[in-house]
């Protein structure tokens, strides 16, 4: 089964009926098809042998704004693979202080770490743009991951984009400026989601970068007034990625460099 006709058929057994407004799982699938390219790069690149196997056991998620896939120290009982929207992987300290550590999109797993080891999670896993995608039980994962070194071998990229993020971002707080992360920040979300238009109030914005809302608020309104944003109830519609580019902090090239980000 090559080509249109082994999408189809992953499509139509992984897709439910009303995907995109289908009234069948075969225009879900057919719709599908034409869309694919906006699919997880994961399953997207897989072989067509992968991607039977995968269509055999994932499921569809609705992954609504604010739902949290494994919380720190918690089990990772499912592994998740965004076609859209961001997921937030998130520092949390005793006190309930949080800092997001790193991000994906598309681009990635979230959850990978438990199908490599058997350790809890270490930050928590939160959606922090809308989306939707498909998952995996770990223990499937696992399985799968071992009979297929090609999903092995994805899971370990998607899951050292994490750690190289986490890293870059310890070093971003430290020595670079509100402004400066903010528009490394708001880069990383486009490249993520893969969408000019992120759906983010300031106050969100803030918990993230851990700084005052009053910062973002403003460094938000420098943004607009040199007609690179737009930001208007909640939503920030990227106009300008290069001029937000040029102000942006150095680690956007080295996440640019370890991720793949950029587009």
């Amino acid at each position: 089964m090559r080509g249109n006709a082994h999408r189809r058929y992953f499509c139509e057994k992984l897709l439910p009926p009303t995907y995109a407004g289908a009234q069948t799982p075969r225009q879900a699938a057919v719709y599908a098809v034409k869309t694919m390219a906006n699919r997880n790069s994961i399953i997207q690149n897989a072989s067509p042998a992968l991607q039977k196997e995968l269509a055999r056991v994932a499921q569809p998620i609705d992954l609504p704004q604010g739902k949290i896939l494994f919380e720190q120290d918690g089990q990772i009982d499912l592994v998740v693979f965004p076609d859209r929207g961001m997921v937030s992987f998130v520092g949390l300290t005793t006190k309930g202080d949080a800092l997001e550590i790193a991000m994906i999109g598309r681009d990635g797993a979230a959850g990978a770490s438990s199908v490599l080891t058997d350790e809890k999670a270490y930050c928590r896993a939160t959606m922090q743009i809308a989306g939707a995608g498909t998952a995996i039980p770990v223990r499937v994962a696992r399985d799968l991951a071992l009979a297929h070194a090609e999903l092995r071998k994805a899971l370990v990229d998607s899951e050292q984009l994490v750690v190289r993020q986490a890293i870059q971002s310890a070093v971003c707080v430290a020595t670079h400026d509100v402004a400066s992360r903010f528009a490394r920040w708001l880069l990383r979300c486009r490249d993520a989601t893969q969408t000019d238009i992120l759906g983010l109030t300031h106050e969100y914005i803030a918990q993230m970068l851990a700084v005052r809302r009053a910062s973002v608020s403003a460094a938000a309104h420098d943004l607009q007034e040199r007609g690179l944003i737009r930001y208007h109830r909640g939503v920030i519609h990227i106009l300008d990625a290069k001029g937000i580019h040029d102000i942006s902090c150095e680690c956007y090239e080295k996440q640019d460099q370890v991720g793949g980000a950029g587009r």
